[in-house]
């Protein structure tokens, strides 16, 4: 699974390990109890090839603190906040994004997310405005430079995940 490339620099970590299959087996654990996990691979300099297990990509810390808490609720993992300095921000990369759905349960736009991302869609949740009357939570996935190429996920999306989403500026 692919790591979400916008979204913000806070991520939790919860493992890394040598063997590839074993981070995978934990990515899809994760997944299946609803956190949008995914495999952050090694580095090409690193000493020991490492697999990192992070879930989310969160614009503030605060967020990454509350799923840090229930994934510390899970009792296997003693996970930890990373934040990133070269982690694209939500509005880098082109004005186009394509919104696949608002929820009001930021747990639910989380799982989509997830969902979005195991499948390798750079997914992101989009946070909801302070002056919102209603909060919603935008899962929204990449930005464009241009319109066709948003338009060509869009499809994708349509097609593979039979999601009825729409472009964003």
């Amino acid at each position: 699974a692919a790591a979400p490339d916008a979204g913000g620099p806070y991520t939790v970590q919860v493992t890394a390990l040598q063997s590839a299959d074993a981070a995978e087996q934990v990515v899809g654990r994760l997944i299946a109890k609803g956190f949008p996990a995914y495999l952050h691979p090694p580095a090409p300099d690193d000493e020991v090839a490492m697999y990192r297990v992070r879930v989310g990509r969160y614009a503030d810390r605060s967020r990454a603190e509350q799923v840090l808490r229930r994934l510390e609720q899970e009792g296997q993992f003693k996970p930890w906040i990373t934040k990133s300095v070269s982690a694209a921000a939500p509005d880098a990369g082109g004005p186009y994004t394509v919104q696949v759905t608002a929820l009001q349960s930021a747990d639910a736009a989380e799982q989509v997310v997830g969902r979005l991302i195991a499948k390798g869609f750079p997914a992101y949740l989009h946070p909801p405005a302070p002056d919102d009357e209603v909060a919603m939570y935008r899962v929204r996935v990449g930005r464009y430079a241009d319109r066709s190429r948003a338009e060509q996920v869009l499809r994708r999306l349509e097609q593979e995940e039979q999601f009825k989403p729409w472009i964003t500026r």
